[in-house]
């Protein structure tokens, strides 16, 4: 019990935690306190729930990203070139945004050239390289790529 003075002069006493509980509208077993807002006073059964779970979770969590790392980015693969070719396109991209005559925003655009170099095993799979590995590659000769 905590006495308290209220303007009065009196002294009031004022109950413990768990009494206030028992009058909160929630019934006895609520761990939320009318006098004091709302506020818990400790974790309900459900928020000590969610936090061993999260600590479960978290190592799930850790455990699915560390296998994601350690699978390899590139997996090396030794081909015999049998040919080599560069494509071009035409490929529209974003340049920044303008102001329409009726006042709109829209992202304006314009066309780029896009290449794209491919070598040919001997097997004739196509693969799509890099440039400095496309420029490395001749005819009849191995050359490692990523897959």
């Amino acid at each position: 019990m905590v006495p308290d003075r209220p303007e009065g002069g009196a002294t009031l006493e004022l109950p413990q935690n768990r009494s206030l509980a028992a009058q909160h509208p929630e019934g006895a077993g609520s761990d939320r306190p009318a006098a004091s807002g709302g506020c818990p006073l400790h974790d309900t059964r459900l928020a000590e729930k969610w936090r061993r779970a999260g600590g479960w979770l978290s190592c799930v969590l850790l455990l699915v990203h560390a296998a994601s790392c350690s699978l390899p980015a590139c997996r090396p693969l030794t081909i015999v070139v049998a040919d080599k070719e560069e494509r071009s396109r035409l490929e529209r991209v974003p340049s920044g945004i303008r102001t329409t005559e009726t006042g709109q925003l829209e992202e304006a655009r314009r066309t780029e050239v896009v290449r794209d170099y491919w070598v040919r095993a001997q097997d004739g799979t196509w693969y799509r390289v890099p440039i400095d590995r496309y420029r490395a590659a001749e005819i009849g000769q191995p050359l490692e790529i990523c897959r």
